[in-house]
Parts: structure tokens; sequence; C-alpha cells
């Protein structure tokens, strides 16, 4: 809705040139459709309105007349979907897009393959189990709809809802939820201890370096001196970004920032991973090695 209210906003003055840039990042995929069918709306009633739109969902980018792919700030290619697919030999438009990115850049590239859950023993260990989830709206009002749901060992779970606020309960940030084999309570470091949580938003401290945010969150966890120096430099490693660790951590592109935010939510080696729209904005290869 804030989205759409943007827009309005847009064109308030009935403009001739319209720039949205990302304007569905962080919305579901319903929202999405909806938004593009508004401003294809939009189009058929003022035929002379040109639109220009940045975007990081090649599925967005398969309904423009013209397309623009850049990287670094060099264009290596323009033309119609169509035309970008053919010039490529690639069946979709993302493969298209990567296929333009200098050898340098795509090298070492490989399709996310997310492996079957490991069983242990005969029955599967369940490590978060979430009962009657519901969220409490102004003036007391309820959502009726109310979640249940549990998260194995070594499993994947993914979460269709349209608020972080399940997952700040479930990371025991916010209220009360029974995860990690006993009652999570906000209040309670030791529990938070045993779950890492990436936000949507960029929420590190951006005055800090990124060696600084590692340390501080190290140290926010209570990891020994030794043990986080060790857990610190293996992230480092492990992300191959050491150009990027005394800088500050709004620095990077948005890609390596992300990667940050989910080097900072693992420092402390948690139990579960809670990853909250972690790749909203990024192209596709950075979403890939993500």
């Amino acid at each position: 809705m804030r989205q759409k209210l943007g827009l309005c906003c847009s064109l308030i003055h009935d403009p001739e040139l319209l720039i949205l840039d990302e304007p569905t990042t962080g919305v579901d995929p319903l929202s999405r459709r909806r938004f593009w069918e508004l401003i294809e709306w939009i189009r058929s009633r003022r035929r002379a309105m040109s639109i220009i739109v940045e975007t990081a969902y090649m599925e967005e980018a398969e309904r423009f007349d013209w397309l623009i792919a850049m990287n670094a700030g060099r264009v290596p290619a323009t033309g119609t979907p169509a035309q970008l697919r053919a010039q490529t030999g690639a069946r979709t438009l993302e493969d298209a897009f990567i296929a333009l990115l200098p050898e340098q850049r795509r090298s070492g590239r490989r399709k996310l393959h997310i492996p079957p859950r490991s069983i242990i023993g005969n029955e599967p260990v369940i490590v978060a189990r979430v009962r009657r989830l519901h969220r409490r709206r102004p003036r007391q009002l309820h959502d009726r709809t109310r979640r249940d749901f549990r998260l194995c060992r070594l499993e994947w779970m993914r979460q269709d809802h349209d608020n972080e606020d399940a997952d700040r309960v479930i990371a025991g940030q916010r209220g009360r939820s029974a995860a990690i084999r006993h009652p999570i309570d906000a209040s309670d470091l030791k529990s938070r201890n045993r779950v890492g949580y990436m936000s949507q938003s960029f929420s590190l401290y951006t005055e800090l370096t990124v060696r600084q945010n590692l340390d501080l969150h190290a140290r926010l966890f209570h990891l020994p001196v030794r043990k986080a120096r060790a857990r610190i430099t293996e992230l480092i490693d492990r992300f191959g970004r050491t150009d990027y660790v005394d800088q500050r951590a709004l620095d990077p592109p948005l890609g390596i920032r992300q990667r940050l935010s989910l080097a900072v939510a693992v420092v402390h080696e948690p139990e579960m991973l809670i990853l909250d729209e972690p790749t909203s904005g990024v192209d596709p290869l950075a979403r890939d090695r993500f």
C-alpha cells in the first residue's frame, strides 16, 4: 500500500515522464503483480506518458518494451527482451543478463541447489514449534488467521507472509514463542543467542566499518575474545571480501551489504537462522551467490 501511495504522489501533477526506482523491492508476489496491473491501467489512459523503471526482478523486465542491461555503471547490451535472449542464446532473461556480465564476474557461478532434508534416525528432530501465531492489531483488533508450523533440524522452510513481525516473534525479538525446544522470551538473551536473525532492511551500524560491525556483534553475543577473532577471520575469508572489511558498512554495493548482514547474523553460530527477504533488490548473480 505504501508503494501505491508513492505512485499516486508521483502522478498527482500528471507528468509526461514517470521514473520508478525499484518500485516493488520487498513486496510480495501478489502485490507486485497488482502493482504492474495498475501501471498497465495508467498507460492505457496516458498513452503519451513514458516510463523508466529500474528493477532487479527479471520477470518484471520481461514486460518492458526496451531494456538497458547495466553492470558497474556500464551498459553491456540494450534491446527488447527477445533480442537480449537471442543475442546470448539464453532461454530466460535472467540467464541472458548473467551471460552479458564480464567473464571475471560470472566465473565460478553455479546453479542454486537446495539438498533434501537429512533425517537423523527415524524421525526428524524438531528445533522449533510455533502454535497459534497471530497478530494483535491497533485498538486490540486481532488477525483471525492463526498459524501453526514447525521447523526440523537441517531443514529449509519458506514462510509466506506480508509482515516481519512473525519473524521477530520466532527470533525472540518480540512477544513470546516456543522455539528451539523451549519457550522464547524477548528479554531472555540466552534464548536469543541460539537464533540468528537478518532483517529485511539494512540494520547494521553504518558509521562503523565491516570489521567493527562483526566485532561488535561478537561482543554482544559474549563470544570469548580469541574465539571471536577466529570467527571473524573465518567469515571474512569465506565471504571473500577482504577489500571491504575496513570500509564503512554503508559503502559497499547492496549485494555485498546483504552478505555482510548474513555474516553478522551467523557470527555466534546459531542453531536457527531466520532471513527476512534477504535478497530483495539484488541482481540475479548476487542472489545465486548469496
